[in-house]
């Protein structure tokens, strides 16, 4: 089966269940990469815990241009074919999880000018119980525009496409951590651990990408947010990036 029919369309959502956040020492090695850099992570249980920006007000400016990075392992693959999300925004980008044919697959896509068409990406198959860094670039700075997905490094996919209108939507919904946020209500959460999230308001080279995927990154002005998720304890999570926008736990 080709890359393209292994996509979907539609997103569905289920009822709230519960569940809860807590904060967890790691010594794992991962697949493909060296010592992680990081002490705890953040895990989800696949219920109703949720991690979001304490703010709405996360513009990437006029660049066109994101990068979007996050340490992630899948304790439960996602129901049917239903999908669970890493990192998103509504309406805006996505990175998450989808099973086809008994293989589980990570997922990037962008919202393309406010048109309703979403360029999509797709990894080969990975493995529960592994963890793995993912990383989403996207370019919208011309009319030649693309979207690249890397695990652990790797260029997965390429998706180009012509620029039509303003580029990036850069709408004002917020950032959601194990979950997707549909204008308020919470579903389609993750069911395993993510760590070190961070988000660029540039493109992010290949060799950026894997010179730093297991390494801490200073403050930089075009580094937005920058969640490594070690706090420890309590119902918020710091942002590295020198930017004061924090996230909440939500139950």
């Amino acid at each position: 089966m080709s890359r393209s029919h292994r996509k979907f369309l539609n997103i569905r959502f289920f009822h709230l269940f519960v569940a809860f956040f807590v904060f967890n020492s790691a010594y794992t090695q991962f697949s493909s990469a060296s010592t992680p850099t990081f002490s705890n992570w953040l895990n989800f249980n696949g219920s109703d815990a949720i991690g979001i920006t304490t703010t709405d007000n996360v513009n990437i400016g006029t660049t066109d241009q994101i990068t979007v990075e996050a340490w992630f392992k899948v304790n439960q693959l996602p129901d049917g074919q239903e999908w669970d999300f890493i990192v998103s925004r509504q309406d805006d980008w996505q990175i998450f999880l989808n099973v086809q044919n008994g293989n589980l697959y990570v997922n990037g896509r962008i919202r393309q000018d406010h048109s309703g068409l979403w360029p999509e990406v797709i990894s080969d198959p990975i493995s529960a119980d592994t963890w793995y860094h993912v990383a989403l670039t996207a370019d919208s700075s011309s009319s030649s525009s693309q979207l690249k997905l890397y695990i652990n490094g790797q260029l997965q996919e390429t998706d180009s496409f012509t620029k039509s209108g303003n580029g990036l939507t850069d709408n004002d919904r917020t950032i959601t951590i194990g979950g997707f946020d549909n204008y308020g209500v919470y579903s389609r959460y993750l069911n395993g651990q993510i760590s070190d999230v961070r988000i660029w308001n540039t493109v992010r080279t290949q060799s950026e990408i894997s010179a730093n995927l297991n390494q801490t990154v200073s403050t930089d002005s075009s580094l937005l947010l920058y969640y490594k998720l070690n706090d420890g304890s309590g119902s918020t999570y710091s942002n590295s990036s020198g930017n004061s926008i924090s996230g909440s736990l939500i139950v």
